[in-house]
């Protein structure tokens, strides 16, 4: 019984650190966009991610740690 809640435990506690550290910005009405880029000096675009309001998702190139996120359209 204490094994079982002390997993109930860890996975509520890992739940709530994703759920706290992951801003939602896509969603039912608006189209979200992540841009991402080679490096720090955000320049150099390597590729795009696209969340739109139908629900789809839409990307081109790679995805790197250099990201900008915009909420575009509100449909």
């Amino acid at each position: 019984m204490k094994r079982h809640l002390a997993s109930l435990a860890v996975v509520a506690a890992l739940a709530m650190s994703s759920a706290i550290t992951t801003p939602v910005i896509a969603g039912p009405g608006v189209t979200t966009t992540w841009t991402y880029y080679s490096d720090d000096t955000y320049t150099q675009e390597v590729g795009w991610r696209q969340f739109t309001c139908q629900g789809r998702t839409i990307k081109s190139g790679i995805q790197t740690q250099y990201v900008v996120t915009t909420a575009e359209d509100f449909c």
